[in-house]
């Protein structure tokens, strides 16, 4: 009975700690001192105080671009009136990150000027990924020190799937597999080479159909007419594994109707968005269009995937959340 009250005693104390420095506290810590930072989402004030109290040189935002945030311009606002570079990356809190999102991460951890600030929404999940990352690329301390960047005192909750330990996790189940022991080394060439993250390393939105947006909530969806010929979609693809257009890539109907997708459209928000090397800005038609024949279609909702072949068939198949509704 003692134990079992000790237990719960322990476990209310974890939580209310979990809570404090996760939602009340200022969430700011010194990953590498005077050098790299971790923090929550500040405000613009409160910013501008740690601008200039550490001299932040770059600022790693990991919540992504929020056009339609007041934070996220307030924020871009403080950093220019700061002369402070700031970068934005966006990452899910408990899920794994996307191929070019990780690889972009650790290249500012490595070469963006210091002294650096990098925040997530909590300064728990987001920031703790980056936390532990750095003390390996930067540092070259073993995974035991880094993982620390995981622990309660930031907020984090490991069992509900933090991105953090699911990506250490990862790793290290690919270093078991290959039988192979930690090095920084290791670490940097399973990021930019083994890493495989949940659509295959493959960027892709689908923008339309015959030029009309899907609307967003639970999924991507849009209702057309039932008509006589094509239907026209159209979106963009880039394969960030690669760093080219993708070699070959389909539109999927249910699970029969496939369209191959012809490249050629250039687009340039979404060259901005995926950050790409100056060298092929303006140069990769990343807009693709598929023409598909209405007739084929019966009255009914269709959901949609897409497919593509990066070196040989038949490729890799990716659900999505889009679905096209006929009536």
């Amino acid at each position: 009975m003692k134990n079992k009250k000790l237990l719960i005693l322990v476990t209310v104390a974890l939580l209310f700690c979990g809570i404090y420095y996760g939602f009340m506290s200022d969430r700011l810590y010194a990953v590498v001192e005077d050098r790299i930072y971790r923090s929550a989402q500040l405000s613009a004030a409160g910013l501008e105080k740690v601008i200039n109290k550490h001299g932040i040189k770059t600022i790693i935002n990991l919540r992504g671009v929020h056009n339609k945030e007041k934070w996220y311009h307030l924020e871009k606002e403080t950093a220019l009136k700061n002369k402070a570079a700031l970068y934005s990356i966006s990452m899910p809190d408990h899920d794994l990150p996307r191929y070019s999102a990780l690889n972009r991460l650790t290249d500012l951890l490595l070469t963006a000027e210091r002294p650096l600030l990098v925040h997530c929404r909590r300064g728990a999940d987001r920031a703790g990924l980056a936390g532990a990352l750095t003390l390996i690329v930067v540092k070259d301390l073993p995974l035991s020190q880094a993982k620390k960047q995981f622990s309660w005192r930031y907020g984090v909750v490991p069992f509900l799937g933090s991105i953090g330990p699911r990506l250490f996790s990862k790793y290290e189940a690919w270093l078991a597999d290959s039988r192979q022991n930690h090095t920084r080394e290791r670490l940097l060439l399973w990021i930019k080479h083994a890493y495989v993250d949940r659509q295959q390393n493959m960027e892709f939105w689908i923008d339309s159909v015959n030029d009309r947006p899907f609307s967003y909530g639970k999924f991507y969806e849009l209702t057309v007419e039932k008509m006589l010929g094509p239907l026209s979609i159209k979106g963009w693809a880039y394969d960030a594994q690669k760093k080219a257009i993708p070699h070959e890539f389909f539109v999927i109907l249910g699970e029969r109707i496939t369209a191959r997708v012809d490249f050629k459209f250039n687009k340039p928000d979404v060259e901005e968005y995926l950050v790409l090397d100056v060298k092929d800005q303006g140069k990769l038609s990343l807009g693709w269009e598929a023409s598909i024949n209405s007739d084929a279609l019966s009255e009914k909702c269709y959901p949609m995937a897409v497919r593509f072949v990066r070196e040989k068939p038949p490729g890799h198949t990716l659900p999505t959340k889009y679905r096209l509704c006929v009536k």
